[in-house]
């Protein structure tokens, strides 16, 4: 937690005066909201309307980030036996889900081509824990030799159970499946479309081909930060009726804008994790114009 404080400025109009700063900045540089809940805090210490002067000519709109971190879920080892023979089939493998995670993609391992394939991700709303809900559908495309890895819609997954479901246009295709772990599940079904739910009675038996999904997990960490109220001046139009925070991944650039309201605190939430975070608050007054931005601080998510 990075903590200091200080007085905001006696005055608003400085910034129109001295700095030109006008609506133009504020539609250019405002993004949307970051959504907010409590976190750790960090205070802010005062406006420097001299020494921290910004013209918005010297602005920057470039963002930079650490790519997200994924996770996955269901068999990423090549498995030992050979299995084939499943056209008309629909077909599915247990995995579980612990942490609330965004669905970015689905991987299978073919042996042999012959055919088209296609993937989808059900739900375990099913009798006894089955398939139940029709999640997501990869669509049908001509498969290669090893690792095939298909970007999906995305779907926010709550942690739980689920099923990773495929089909096969030809017997012929060859994919590799172990039979110590896991639950498999399969029914008819013609190739070139998953029913929205699957039959209460279906065969099962242990195993799993190997076949996994790619997901992005929901950031989770917050931030909370307080600053201290710009004086009221005996001129209601150089009175703030507001303040800005301004958020950004690099030091001096803020490419996201949260209206804060007539409030001295303000709450980030979804920080990328191992990401450095900068932040400043900017006091407006009712026509919207912005004073300078306060000093600046900084927080990294774990």
């Amino acid at each position: 937690m990075i903590e200091s404080r200080g007085p905001l400025s006696p005055q608003l109009a400085a910034s129109k005066s001295k700095n030109a700063y006008d609506n133009n900045r504020i539609a250019a540089l405002s993004k949307k909201p970051i959504r907010k809940r409590p976190g750790a805090v960090v205070r802010f210490t005062a406006l420097l309307w001299g020494i921290l002067s910004l013209l918005f000519g010297s602005l920057s709109q470039a963002q930079t980030q650490a790519p997200a971190p994924t996770i996955t879920m269901g068999i990423t080892s090549v498995g030992p036996r050979v299995d084939s023979g499943n056209a008309g089939l629909i077909l599915a493998q247990s995995a579980s889900l612990t942490q609330t995670a965004t669905l970015k993609s689905l991987s299978f391992y073919i042996g042999t081509v012959s055919g088209s394939f296609d993937l989808a991700l059900y739900d375990a709303s099913g009798a006894n824990g089955s398939p139940g809900a029709l999640l997501a559908v990869s669509g049908p495309f001509t498969p290669v030799s090893g690792w095939n890895t298909v970007t999906m819609s995305p779907v926010v997954l709550n942690p739980g159970s689920y099923w990773l479901a495929y089909e096969v246009s030809s017997n012929s295709m060859t994919f590799n499946v172990e039979n110590s772990n896991g639950t498999l599940v399969w029914d008819n079904q013609a190739f070139g479309a998953f029913p929205s739910s699957l039959p209460t009675s279906i065969n099962r038996q242990t195993g799993g081909w190997s076949f996994y999904a790619t997901l992005v997990p929901q950031a989770t960490d917050s931030v909370t930060l307080q600053w201290n109220a710009d004086a009221v001046t005996t001129n209601p139009g150089t009175n703030p009726v507001g303040y800005h925070m301004w958020v950004g991944t690099s030091s001096g650039n803020y490419t996201e804008s949260i209206d804060e309201g007539n409030v001295t605190t303000g709450t980030v939430i979804g920080l990328a994790p191992a990401t450095t975070y900068y932040f400043a608050v900017t006091a407006y007054n009712a026509a919207g114009v912005d004073s300078p931005y306060s000093n600046e601080v900084s927080y990294q998510a774990p």
